[in-house]
């Protein structure tokens, strides 16, 4: 993307108001990509009850409060500390530390909450809506390639919490089990087939 291209659209999304940021959303279908992309976060999605359709998971809440949530839980404040952690999570996250522990790198740890995390800074309008998919479009196509299925993506990140959380979370085993469940209508995993070709647009 040229750069003038990008710093222009940048602008106009942080002059836009909310109401008409939300009109837009809705009218925009996600391609299937977008929506692949989408259901890999559906853990910490599910858990916060938050949208699988849209890139901002929850167009009622504004950005102010997004802005809140992030200082809040990831300490990132503007945009430059939202892309240095969504950065850090494409590199490194935690993945490093638990490689002992776990035998591997635990991927969908990181690479699924980097997918939420730029949900969340295009919600907090510290990216715009081309800078919050360029971060998670590649984590997404990273997470297909490494895991063969919703199922195994889903035990590695409930691997990766627990060795974060230094124990399991009940919750969480919860939530799995019900995007995992093939009776689940509103699972999105069950909406998106693994192999992005067996994806509807």
């Amino acid at each position: 993307m040229n750069a003038g291209k990008a710093v222009a659209d940048f602008f106009v999304e942080a002059l836009m108001p909310d109401w008409l940021k939300l009109r837009l959303a809705r009218a925009k279908p996600l391609d299937p990509a977008g929506r692949w992309a989408l259901a890999a976060s559906a853990q910490l999605t599910d858990l916060n009850r938050h949208r699988h359709d849209t890139l901002n998971p929850d167009p009622r809440v504004d950005s102010a409060q997004w802005a809140m949530n992030l200082s809040s839980w990831w300490g990132t404040e503007d945009h430059d500390e939202t892309v240095a952690m969504l950065e850090w999570l494409a590199a490194e996250g935690h993945r490093v530390k638990f490689r002992a522990a776990a035998g591997h790198d635990v991927l969908a740890w990181d690479l699924a909450r980097l997918i939420n995390v730029a949900r969340w800074g295009y919600a907090a309008r510290h990216l715009s809506e081309a800078e919050a998919w360029a971060h998670i479009l590649p984590a997404a196509a990273a997470l297909r390639e490494r895991y063969r299925s919703w199922d195994e993506l889903a035990g590695d990140y409930v691997l990766g919490h627990d060795l974060w959380a230094e124990g399991p979370d009940e919750d969480l085993t919860a939530v799995t089990a019900r995007l995992l469940d093939p009776a689940n209508g509103k699972s999105p995993w069950n909406g998106v087939a693994w192999t992005l070709e067996g994806t509807a647009g």
